[in-house]
């Protein structure tokens, strides 16, 4: 005999039977917990009744009545008492398929696997393709069609698949919205989905008008939900507008992404969304930081993803790890601490513990350990620490798959390591076969504008290392073109990488006394670094900056005199004296930490100021974007799981 389940007990069950978003999920939940069979959950269901109508909550009433008729037919009839409730108004011809399609997905619902989608999308498509299923009531029919697509869109995502199951998924959460009326209560979800699948869709390949109709669903059904349901709408229209600010670049949609993932995080989200949520917030901290150099979005991104990490599935929680991973290693790299490298280092080990050896994310994890190891290196100079950075993202490339935007980024990175092991002469490695994974990286990435100027980057300074070792002509050459091209992109797309190449290139084109090429250069990274200066909140950020960049004025009115161009020497040596007495004598020394202190609405609304300024000032950058410029990065990015 088994022992009665406690009160307390039965009534959570209770109200997990009750609370299943569809009867299909209720039967399901019956058969997995038959102590709802007993008398006892019976009179719970009399006293939720008498309470709610004592309350005057008619539509409670009505539900606990109704799940309550149900128990007690489930008694007499078996599952055959949920027939009808599953499908109401599905002719008898269909019902017995209809409700083992409902059996088959809510099977895949509680156990997902390959198998399972099989099964139910299988079990679906016969209700589909049933010659009654258009006599079935709209909502109904919107119901399937909605099944089809999630099961669709979960297998290729999930279990690869191909591209093809995406159109079909897009026909099928396409016909599911159509079914519904503006002021239906299911349509958010549907619409959602219906933006989802054709973001994905995007993903795989490249249609703009795809992208572009998946954020017009995705603000439709975000706009229409309830305050309490938004978060996971709000959150898909944030993955979409950042989907398109990924691939196009647009400052406007990085922004808007930046807000709806915020408002999401605060919207009162589950417990067990709060991972994911903060993975998606904390990653578009890091893209702003990336295009502005703003340390306080650094900042920001530490502090959302040590803020909402404890929760979710093992693979969410090892997804906010690695951002968090990266946002440090950008950290220690920018104030030149070890500290949090070693943090870095632990949560990365954490990371690839709960991903597995066979997760498809796993190559994300080792390539940020690459990158921590390849910052160890700048900051100390150990050798061994390129050595283990260029393990790290070999076995990340044995892991990742070829065509893979991410990978295009590993390559370069692995091939900038080897660049540098055999500038130290280390045995085993030349400058010959890195310098041929630059380019390959570089011709791999080379459509895709956010990450295109780092790999030229890379290349340039490949090929800079090769002329120094065997003063190749045809090296210098490609190497300056490298250079021009990566700071063409990175003026708009990513400041750190065109001060750092600008940086480069002057210094390189001063040690062979090209004097008016080391000009150039050193003018192209005043551009970056006013940029940069104009990006921070504080004097300390400020200070950052204005030290990465300390010598700029010296070099370039050097580089100038030297070039005979007295005038423009001059112009440049009181250009950086005055930025520094500018930063001296500007609201950079506002101290925005102690100002959220002591008024923390002024201080949330000076932010807000600056997130638009931010805004405002990347857009004019793309609209300068056709100036020729040059440059070199010698930091190796590979961030973030999909």
């Amino acid at each position: 005999m088994t022992r009665r389940p406690r009160r307390s007990r039965l009534v959570t069950l209770v109200q997990r039977f009750v609370e299943a978003d569809s009867w299909s999920a209720s039967l399901a939940f019956l058969e997995r917990h038959p102590a709802l069979l007993a008398g006892d959950a019976d009179d719970i269901l009399t006293d939720l009744h008498a309470l709610a109508s004592a309350c005057g909550d008619s539509v409670a009433a009505h539900t606990f009545e109704v799940h309550q008729t149900a128990l007690r037919r489930y008694r007499k009839l078996g599952a055959a008492a949920f027939d009808e409730l599953i499908a109401p108004g599905v002719p008898a011809t269909l019902r017995a398929d209809w409700v083992a399609a409902e059996a088959a997905h809510e099977r895949y619902r509680a156990h997902p696997s390959r198998e399972a989608a099989d099964t139910a999308l299988h079990a679906v498509t016969a209700v589909l393709q049933n010659d009654g299923f258009a006599t079935v009531p709209a909502a109904a029919r919107a119901g399937m069609h909605q099944a089809a697509g999630t099961l669709l869109g979960e297998r290729y995502q999930r279990h690869g698949g191909p591209v093809a199951e995406l159109d079909a998924a897009v026909t099928c959460f396409t016909a599911a919205v159509q079914e519904l009326s503006a002021g239906a209560p299911d349509r958010p979800s549907y619409v959602s989905a219906l933006g989802n699948v054709l973001g994905m869709r995007y993903e795989e390949r490249g249609d703009p008008a795809d992208l572009d109709e998946g954020i017009r669903w995705s603000r439709e059904a975000a706009a229409s939900m309830p305050a309490d349901e938004r978060w996971w709408l709000l959150h898909n229209l944030s993955a979409n507008l950042g989907i398109r600010y990924e691939m196009l670049g647009d400052p406007a949609d990085l922004t808007e992404a930046l807000g709806t993932a915020r408002e999401a995080l605060a919207s009162d989200p589950p417990e067990s969304a709060r991972s994911v949520l903060a993975t998606s917030l904390s990653n578009l901290f890091l893209d702003r930081y990336e295009r502005d150099g703003a340390i306080d979005d650094l900042r920001s991104s530490i502090n959302v993803a040590r803020a909402d990490g404890s929760a979710g599935r093992r693979e969410e929680r090892a997804a906010l790890m690695v951002i968090l991973a990266t946002a440090l290693q950008r950290y220690a790299e920018r104030v030149n601490s070890l500290g949090e490298l070693d943090e870095a280092v632990g949560l990365l080990g954490n990371a690839a513990r709960l991903l597995g050896k066979r997760s498809p994310h796993l190559p994300a994890c080792l390539s940020t350990v690459g990158q921590i190891y390849l910052t160890r290196f700048q900051l100390d100079g150990v050798p061994g620490d390129l050595l283990a950075a260029c393990d790290a993202y070999a076995r990340a490339l044995r892991h990742a798959d070829p065509a893979a935007p991410r990978t295009a980024l590993m390559r370069s990175s692995k091939g900038t390591i080897e660049v540098a092991l055999a500038s130290l002469g280390v045995a085993g490695f030349g400058f010959d076969s890195a310098v041929s994974d630059l380019e390959a990286a570089a011709r791999a990435g080379s459509s895709d504008l956010r990450v295109r100027a780092f790999l030229r980057a890379n290349l340039a300074a490949g090929y800079q290392a090769r002329h120094r070792s065997t003063g190749s002509k045809e090296d210098l050459e490609a190497g300056a073109s490298a250079y021009q091209k990566a700071c063409r992109d990175a003026l708009t797309h990513d400041l750190e990488v065109a001060l750092n190449a600008a940086l480069g290139w002057g210094d390189w084109a001063a040690s062979r006394v090209s004097w008016a090429e080391a000009s150039i250069a050193y003018a192209l990274a005043f551009d970056a670094a006013d940029g940069l200066w104009r990006h921070q909140l504080g004097r300390t950020e400020k200070e950052i900056w204005l030290g990465a960049a300390k010598r700029l004025g010296e070099q370039a009115g050097l580089a100038a005199a030297q070039a005979g161009q007295l005038d423009r020497a001059a112009v440049f040596m009181e250009r950086g004296r005055a930025q520094l007495l500018a930063e001296s004598l500007s609201l950079g020394q506002l101290d925005v930490a102690q100002l959220a202190v002591v008024a923390p609405g002024l201080a949330g609304r000076y932010a807000a100021a600056a997130d638009r300024l931010r805004s405002l000032d990347a857009a004019a950058r793309d609209k300068r974007s056709g100036s020729p410029v040059l440059g070199h990065a010698t930091d190796a990015r590979s961030r973030g799981l999909p």
